[in-house]
């Protein structure tokens, strides 16, 4: 699959990221480069071959069981925010408003 500059500058558009010419002909070589890695991968014969559901067969999640534990007053906890408000932390907005 050889993705031409306008399908490369039209992925660019739909994932809403602006380049310069330049830049959107290195982006274009590197994301041809990794298709092409990708079709690579997948022209190889994995016949008989089982699926690997993890690197490491006989590894195995040490998980604990939650524990409810003593907490800090809120007092306490608010004295580390950098902002507050009442009994909130006060965060940056993450989103841009309409």
């Amino acid at each position: 699959m050889n993705l031409s500059e306008e399908e490369i500058a039209h992925l660019a558009q739909l994932c809403r990221i602006d380049f310069s010419e330049e830049e959107l002909k290195l982006v274009g070589k590197d994301l041809r480069n990794a298709v092409a890695y990708c079709e690579e991968i997948l022209a190889v014969d994995t016949t008989g071959i089982e699926p690997c559901t993890r690197v490491l067969e006989n590894a195995h999640n040490h998980l604990r069981e939650d524990e409810e534990g003593p907490t800090l007053p809120v007092q306490e906890f608010l004295a580390n925010a950098p902002s507050k408000v009442g009994s909130l932390i006060k965060v940056p907005p993450v989103l841009k408003p309409a």
